[in-house]
């Protein structure tokens, strides 16, 4: 998904930057890979977000409510 975001045709870098922020810190059961992957584009991306984005941004994945078991709430 957040792939999608930060470079696919629906360019959204506060919606890349939530997914990769979700997949690193609220998915502990996802590949370590995966999570050391998406911790490293969180930051690129998290660096091309002006403040008022980022705050958005943030905002998303706190109100980001899992439907999984596999996921965590904060």
């Amino acid at each position: 998904m957040a792939e999608l975001y930060a470079e696919g045709v629906a360019l959204d870098l506060v919606q890349a930057v939530k997914w990769y922020s979700i997949v690193a810190d609220r998915l502990p059961n996802a590949e370590p890979r995966m999570r050391q992957k998406a911790t490293v584009r969180q930051i690129v991306r998290s660096r091309q977000l002006t403040a008022p984005q980022l705050v958005e941004a943030k905002k998303l994945v706190a109100e980001w409510k899992p439907t999984s078991p596999d996921a965590r709430e904060p």
